[in-house]
């Protein structure tokens, strides 16, 4: 019985006790008046059910006790009945939990009987006593919150705890989002960075709890690299593997790893670490990850060469063509060997000759075999050679005119189908008129008597002839003569010499067909409108005199045309020859610079004349026939405009022609080199023939001279060209010069016809642009640039194109040739366009120089030799047989700075003469440009050879 209520009921008892403690006892005797009335003595009042509250698992027992007590607080033993609101209790209190998560109350009930029962207020007293279910509330992991390397280890617990607070153990399973974890909570980081957890899941239950994860990243502390030393052969290969570790010499993995070599020309290595033999020698390889390194030592070593392999092992080619062999070295398994040098020889030099690369040259007849040879093994293939048959003769010059007692050289030039020239051929002459001219075995001509006569050269049955007109002077003149101190009350001799205006309108009557007016030296400042004429077969000749320098000056002249044209030439039958016409005027802004020779009359010559530094340098009005413009120097002539430079070498149009340029040097003009065009309606273009002629860097001292519009050679106009023909043509782009080279057809106009024959032409970004032409027959032409597109065909119609034996020295498989549009391989672009079946295209440039030794028509001794030094030599090897008689005396001058100092002299002594290539700095136009002339030895330069007067 509780000692408090015991207490009470004996402090209500006592008589004496204070005022205080009375009010005390009243207060506790208050907490009893639900006692209801009084009982009998040794009766309860209440019972009382131990323990009074209690909390079990299910299916554990308890064994609760029932006592009473009395009013005055004491306990007695009662018998009682025992319930419980769940799960069983037997009748002496032994109470075992049921399964449900529900309280339980556990009842003893005492029930009075006899007097007590009577008595009592109730029949029946009870007391209860709690019974709390014990159960699982939460699971909690430990640790809660941790951090990890990568690669790290943790051990995770777990318990549970009860609503009792009691911890107990607790069968779990565990998962985690990143890394692994055992069933033993056992966990494993990964290899990736970042927050992760770790959950806890009840087994059997749905209690969990997660625990937090930070992995780190384990900083790479050094690199190991296997195998750390090697040896591989040359082209064979080897897989190193790097590993990156941490500062306790754990892999790591997901590392990046880069790869690299200390010599590439030995060894190389790939972003995987794959190794690859270059040549002979060590190389150390270097795997490096987050700033650590680790090395490996590779040692390359050559594969011996056990045998070697050339192909094809037979070839047949003709004299002066090649055919490449290729030499490959094997191993003994028969596998390529790369990388090794290989030696060339010939059996035969006298047959056929092998350069360096195993390009073969036909000699002569005969056949040779090459041998390719690599440490000391070889193979060989054997070249037969047999002779380019002769397909067509050559004569130039194929038109020339010459005086009774007089002689001419001329030139036979046997070729191949392609036009290619062939050396070492016997060449016949014959002559149809020996009355008129003869000609000597070597094709000397000499005059006999006035007429025509027909010179024809053989060789292997294919014939070319030259038509020779032998005249004689009427007149009873040896010459008259001008000079800038001359005036037009002279007689025109030595002594009193005339001013060039009298002794070009006449002589005051006295120059008559077939006369000789010689220009003396000195600067002529006048602006002339020529009227003497000549016959047909009395021709006047204008020539500069013997040893000196003619200058025509166009600055400070006064014309009568609106351009201030300088010298214009209205009289027919008349040979201008070998004097200079220019314009001093440093004023390179006006587009009203002087045009320098105006043809204004038919049948005119222009032999040899220097012309520079005009507006235009020639210009033939379109009505005028028979006009020839032959061996001039045309240089700097033009103005700049905003945009671009203007204003040509030549500037040709004709309606009926024939006009013929030809073995002209045209070059670094503003605007265009050779510019044959006539606005629709203004002339016409045709019958016009451009042959032998060389046309280089025109536009060159553009402002612009990358993206400069203006070609070496233009054909067409506005109005559709046609009879014309280019034959023997040379150009020439310096690196980073020019856009085209030769344009043949202009803008859309649909022209009707033209021949173009054994062109040479380099450079440009495109070679050669093609417009709209009903027959363009193009054959033996070469297009050189290795950035260049070698073809152009602007439209789609190609029906009238005939392109045959034309040669592109050009990546065939580059996109490089142009049709309608687009871009094409060769190969892809013969097949869009139907032509060009036999043309052929290469990479590779020649192997030799190339040399053009030109003849004059008309002055004997005088040459145009042109040099495409292909291999860069210092210097070039010429011959000389055909233009200087042997000890004779001679001059070579660059034509880019022609009255300075030659580059070669002396007497000839038969066979080559030695040229320098190595250029000149080209004479700069008069009043500057925005550009400089490019320089352009040794690549390329134009020369002309004379002979000196005894």
């Amino acid at each position: 019985m509780p000692f408090t209520f015991k207490l009470a009921q004996r402090l209500a008892r006592m008589k004496r006790a204070p005022v205080i403690g009375a009010a005390f006892v009243l207060v506790a005797c208050r907490l009893y008046d639900h006692l209801g009335a009084p009982t009998l003595p040794g009766q309860p009042v209440q019972i009382v059910v131990a323990p009074e509250s209690v909390a079990l698992d299910p299916y554990q027992t308890q064994q609760f006790r029932a006592s009473g007590r009395t009013a005055a607080g004491d306990s007695m033993p009662v018998t009682v009945s025992w319930t419980a609101s769940a799960g069983p209790v037997t009748q002496s209190g032994l109470y075992t939990a049921d399964t449900s998560v529900a309280d339980v109350l556990v009842t003893a009930t005492y029930s009075a009987t006899g007097t007590a029962a009577a008595t009592s207020s109730a029949g029946q007293l009870s007391g209860t006593s709690r019974v709390k279910k014990k159960r699982l509330v939460q699971v909690v992991m430990n640790p809660q919150t941790i951090s990890v390397p990568e690669g790290g280890v943790q051990q995770f617990s777990v318990y549970g705890l009860k609503n009792t607070g009691d911890s107990v153990s607790v069968s779990v399973g565990y998962v985690a989002t990143g890394g692994t974890i055992t069933p033993n909570g056992v966990y494993t980081a990964g290899q990736v960075p970042g927050p992760f957890r770790v959950i806890a899941n009840q087994n059997g239950g749905s209690l969990a709890d997660t625990a937090a994860i930070a992995v780190i990243q384990v900083r790479v502390a050094s690199v190991t690299v296997s195998p750390a030393t090697a040896s591989l052969a040359v082209g064979r290969t080897l897989q190193l593997a790097a590993t990156p570790t941490d500062s306790a010499g754990n892999p790591l993995s997901g590392r990046v790893v880069t790869w690299a070599t200390s010599a590439t020309s030995v060894a190389t290595v790939s972003a995987a670490g794959l190794v690859t033999g270059v040549a002979a020698g060590t190389a150390t390889i270097t795997a490096t990850s987050e700033g650590k390194g680790g090395i490996a030592t590779i040692t390359v070593s050559n594969v011996p060469v056990a045998s070697l392999t050339v192909s094809p092992a037979t070839a047949g080619i003709l004299v002066s063509k090649t055919v490449q062999l290729t030499a490959t070295p094997k191993d003994a398994a028969g596998n390529p060997l790369s990388g090794r040098v290989v030696t060339w020889a010939t059996s035969a030099t006298s047959v056929a000759t092998v350069s360096a690369t195993g390009l073969v040259t036909g000699v002569t007849v005969g056949t040779a075999t090459i041998t390719a040879t690599s440490e000391g093994k070889s193979g060989t293939a054997t070249v037969t050679v047999t002779p380019v048959p002769v397909a067509s003769v050559t004569v130039s010059p194929a038109v020339a005119g010459m005086s009774v007692g007089g002689t001419l050289q001329l030139t036979a030039t046997p070729k191949d189908s392609a036009g290619n020239p062939l050396s070492g051929r016997t060449v016949t002459w014959a002559t149809s008129a020996a009355s008129v001219a003869t000609v000597t075995a070597s094709g000397l001509v000499t005059g006999v008597t006035a007429g025509t006569a027909t010179i024809t050269a053989t060789s292997e049955g294919k014939s070319g002839t030259a038509t020779i007109t032998v005249t004689s002077s009427t007149g009873v003149h040896a010459g008259y003569y001008a000079s800038p101190a001359g005036s037009s009350g002279g007689d025109g001799s030595v002594a009193r010499p005339w001013d060039l205006t009298t002794a070009l309108n006449g002589g005051n009557g006295k120059v008559q067909p077939g006369d000789t007016i010689w220009l003396r030296g000195g600067t002529y400042t006048s602006a002339i409108n020529t009227t003497v004429a000549g016959t047909a077969t009395a021709p006047i000749v204008v020539r500069q005199y013997p040893g000196e320098r003619a200058i025509l000056d166009a600055n400070g002249g006064t014309s009568g045309t609106t351009r201030g044209d300088f010298f214009i030439v209205s009289g027919s039958y008349v040979t201008f020859w070998g004097f200079e016409v220019m314009d001093s005027d440093p004023n390179r802004l006006t587009s009203t610079r002087p045009n320098l020779v105006i043809a204004n009359a038919s049948h005119l010559k222009f032999i040899n004349l220097i012309v520079h530094d005009g507006g235009i340098g020639f210009y033939t009005y379109p009505e005028q026939t028979d006009i020839e413009i032959n061996g001039c120097l045309i240089y700097n002539n033009g103005w700049q405009q905003p945009d671009f430079g203007n204003g040509h070498g030549i500037y040709a149009k004709s309606a009926a022609g024939p006009v013929y340029l030809r073995d002209n040097i045209v070059f670094n003009q503003f605007g265009y080199g050779i510019h044959i065009y006539a606005n629709a309606g203004s002339g016409g273009v045709n019958n016009i023939h451009v042959e032998g002629n060389v046309s280089f860097n025109n536009g060159a001292v553009d402002a612009d001279p990358v993206n400069s519009p203006n070609a070496n050679i233009l054909y067409g106009g506005g109005d559709p060209a046609t009879g014309g023909s280019l034959a023997d043509n040379m150009t020439f782009f310096s690196p980073n010069v020019g856009v085209h080279n030769l344009v043949l057809g202009y803008s859309s106009t649909a022209n009707i016809d033209l021949t173009v024959q054994n062109t040479y032409a380099v450079g440009g970004q495109a070679v050669y642009e093609l417009g709209s032409w009903q027959s363009l027959a193009m054959s033996g032409n070469s297009a050189f640039g290795s950035a260049s597109n070698p073809v152009n065909l602007r439209f789609a119609a190609t029906s009238g194109f005939q392109l045959s034996g034309n040669r592109y020295y050009r990546d065939p498989a580059a996109q490089a040739w142009l049709y309608n549009g687009g871009r094409y391989s060769f190969s892809g672009w013969q097949q869009a366009t139907g032509v060009g079946a036999t043309d052929l295209a290469q990479a590779a440039n020649p192997t030799q120089p190339q040399v053009f030794v030109r003849p004059s028509r008309y002055e004997a001794g005088r040459a145009n030799v042109i040099v495409y030094n292909w291999t860069r030599q210092a210097s070039v090897s010429v011959v000389l047989s055909g233009v200087v008689p042997v000890g004779a005396r001679y001059e070579i001058r660059n034509v880019q700075d022609f009255f300075g100092t030659p580059v070669a002299s002396g007497t000839y002594g038969g066979g080559t003469v030695s040229i320098p290539m190595s250029g000149v700095t080209a004479v700069q136009p008069i009043g500057g440009a925005s550009t400089a002339p490019p320089r352009t030895g040794p690549d390329f330069d134009a020369f002309v050879v004379v002979v000196l007067a005894p």
